[in-house]
């Protein structure tokens, strides 16, 4: 039913990149056009986020400690297995130091915790 319209595919496979990203509509494109577009009730959203995955799994991680991820047993814990600094050494600059030295490696662990998500919920993405 939704397929027609794209539903879940990335805005570059649909062609319309600009009402999909968020952008203001451009003179080319009709406003309500755009307007109808978005989701409304129960219907699904018609752009999945690549990134709601990463968020997901940084929201979940962070729980109960969100505003200071940095005091997050969690988070400490899996510093502490990745880097062997022990969780009690670890405070708001280690924290911050640790994201800024790795942020590679982090950043492929959120793109591996997406791809794993995936395999977890295969209905959240239609392809």
């Amino acid at each position: 039913m939704y397929d027609e319209h794209g539903v879940g595919k990335h805005p570059r496979q649909r062609g319309d990149h600009k009402v999909e990203t968020g952008l203001a509509p451009s003179s080319s494109v009709d406003a309500g056009d755009a307007a109808s577009r978005v989701s409304t009730g129960n219907r699904p959203a018609l752009y999945w986020n690549p990134m709601r995955p990463m968020l997901r799994f940084l929201w979940n991680s962070t729980r109960g400690h969100r505003i200071a991820p940095w005091r997050s047993p969690y988070l400490l814990w899996r510093i502490e297995t990745y880097t062997g600094v022990k969780m009690t050494q670890i405070g708001f600059l280690e924290f911050w130091e640790f994201l800024w030295t790795e942020r590679r490696n982090l950043w492929r662990f959120l793109k591996w915790t997406a791809e794993m998500d995936g395999y977890v919920h295969p209905g959240a993405k239609n392809s």
